[in-house]
């Protein structure tokens, strides 16, 4: 395996997965911290393992954490933190909306403006809330 981050994102995780994996007689090499796990373990290659899965969970919430610290400062410039709808959809919602009360098909609409045919009924199905 190239690296050990690679099986699971906690401490926890990883050190559960390593022990079901050499339960079962599989040998474990990790290629980036040049390390086996699973043949010939003794105490030091343990203490080994378990300071590398520490890393790894540590990595994973530091990149947690600078992602939450971007969203909150986007955030806070005003920006869109979320991806939204599709622009080409926003752009022919109204023109989509007209077609489908002139009573033509889904899969018709669906080709005319290149939406899927489920982002046509998901259309449809606003419309028809907002008739209601």
């Amino acid at each position: 395996m190239h690296s050990l981050d690679r099986l699971g994102r906690s401490l926890k995780g990883i050190l559960t997965s390593i022990e079901e994996l050499t339960a079962r007689g599989v040998v474990i090499h990790f290629v980036k911290e040049g390390l086996t796990v699973g043949e010939n373990d003794n105490p030091m290659s343990q203490a080994m393992l378990q300071i590398f899965a520490v890393v790894a969970e540590l990595e994973v919430n530091l990149i947690k954490q600078r992602q939450l610290e971007g969203y909150a400062a986007a955030k806070e410039d005003g920006r869109v933190v979320t991806r939204g709808k599709g622009r080409h959809v926003l752009e022919v919602k109204d023109s989509v909306r007209k077609a489908l009360l002139e009573g033509k098909s889904i899969r018709a609409i669906a080709a005319q403006f290149d939406l899927s045919t489920r982002t046509v009924m998901n259309l449809k199905k606003e419309l028809i809330g907002a008739v209601v």
